[in-house]
């Protein structure tokens, strides 16, 4: 692989350590030049690196005992993961590459101190051995995140969820509102000799082996699919199930969860809001590429109820997203337990909102893409124990789904579903 995919990696990845940038935006803004294989390499350079930062960080510091100028140790951070992680690349190439690197980034005074670093490292990677009882550096986790867990979730489940490995490749559905049929994308995937498996949750998702530009052209900007995680599609699913007449949708940016509930029920309506008017341009254009018929608004769920009184209300609340953070690994070090306290408070007062905009008989979906038991069970239990004239109703129509629920919510699991972490809990009005 080329210089130029190290080069552009080590960009990225300055970025998000130095500037707190999202990993998906710095990627994309530095991987712009690279053709589809050096953007793989990166990617996957990028991502693992920052998956893996802390154990990485740990077997760093097992040879360097000073403090390391950033550039330089996200240099070795790079390097160290190729030797421990990329079989495909020789110990001698990731540090021979990760001198030049430096050269190239205008560090040439340190290339001895990165040679010998980096020697050191691939010479004794089969001796050196990562400390079993620490669960944060072995599994490269937070150890803030790992207390929550084996508290929440006891240890055998924690060590489940982190060993986990998000599969490659992207979950895609067919867009009805094009008329677009999982038939007409499996051969067309076929066509373009990309392979594909079916979701493990809803039947028309698709699991693919393949890079977001092998499918944007021709399938992507014409709107016949939609990119979208399985747990997100699960809760339109459990939002419309009982066929709702209207909809809202009250934090409904980028506007996933409305698009997939229109594929579903074309014929309710629909009204999606958000609090931040460029989320709702966003929207609007995704909207108008796949044809969903939605109302769009700027408004604050977490400061108001909404004025008007719907069938099914959606309440996808600001969390966490530690459910995702096997797929986007910075959240997990984006985030604090005083976070979570905070969101909480907010979770609450949405969903209390959002309650009083449901109609008598109607819905209430309230959902997060995290897990933490502050931010689910604990928000959807002081709701309910304030709101006696509401009451959890179990999903039907899905055995996956039902079998996932646990008399309050579903909390789905990556390790179990394949999916990333999202709760949903379906509340009715009683009549």
């Amino acid at each position: 692989m080329t210089d130029k995919s190290r080069k552009a990696a080590l960009e990225a990845l300055n970025n998000i350590t130095k500037n707190k940038s999202y990993s998906n935006l710095a990627a994309k803004s530095a991987f712009s030049h690279l053709s589809l294989q050096e953007k793989k390499f990166a990617s996957r350079l990028v991502y693992g690196t920052v998956e893996k930062m802390i154990t990485i960080d740990w077997i760093i510091d097992s040879y360097v005992k000073k403090h390391t100028p950033s550039t330089l140790k996200n240099i070795l951070r790079l390097g160290t993961y190729q030797i421990y992680y990329m079989d495909s690349v020789p110990d001698r190439a990731a540090c021979s590459t990760s001198v030049d690197l430096a050269k190239s980034a205008g560090k040439g005074g340190a290339s001895g101190f990165i040679n010998g670093v980096m020697r050191n490292i691939a010479r004794n990677k089969s001796s050196l051995k990562l400390p079993e009882k620490d669960m944060s550096v072995k599994y490269s986790c937070p150890a803030w995140i790992v207390d929550m867990w084996v508290r929440e979730l006891g240890q055998q489940q924690t060590v489940s969820l982190l060993s986990y490995e998000a599969e490659e490749g992207i979950v895609i559905r067919p867009n009805h509102l094009k008329d677009y049929s999982s038939d007409k994308l499996k051969k067309e995937l076929k066509k373009r000799n990309i392979k594909y498996s079916n979701g493990e949750i809803i039947k028309e998702a698709f699991r693919i082996n393949a890079s977001f530009e092998e499918i944007k052209e021709g399938l992507f900007d014409e709107g016949k699919i939609v990119v979208q995680d399985e747990g997100s599609m699960a809760i339109a699913h459990i939002a419309v199930e009982d066929n709702p007449k209207s909809v809202f949708d009250a934090c409904a940016a980028p506007g996933g969860k409305t698009a997939a509930m229109a594929d579903i029920l074309p014929e309710a309506d629909y009204i999606a809001t958000d609090i931040h008017r460029h989320r709702i341009d966003i929207m609007g254009k995704m909207f108008d590429r796949l044809n969903v018929n939605a109302k769009t608004y700027k408004f604050d769920a977490a400061d108001r109820p909404f004025e008007l009184e719907f069938d099914c209300v959606i309440a996808d609340v600001p969390c966490s997203g530690l459910g995702t953070m096997f797929k986007q690994p910075d959240i997990k070090y984006n985030k604090s337990i005083e976070d979570i306290k905070s969101l909480a408070e907010t979770q609450l007062r949405i969903l209390k909102n959002c309650s009083k905009s449901v109609d008598t008989g109607g819905i209430l979906v309230y959902s997060t893409c995290t897990i933490s038991k502050a931010e689910n069970y604990d928000v959807v239990e002081k709701f309910l124990a304030d709101n006696d004239d509401f009451e959890i109703v179990k999903p039907t129509g899905n055995k996956t789904l039902e079998e996932a629920f646990d008399g309050i919510g579903i909390q789905l699991m990556p390790h179990i579903h394949k999916t990333s972490g999202f709760y949903i809990a379906k509340m009715r009005k009683r009549v």
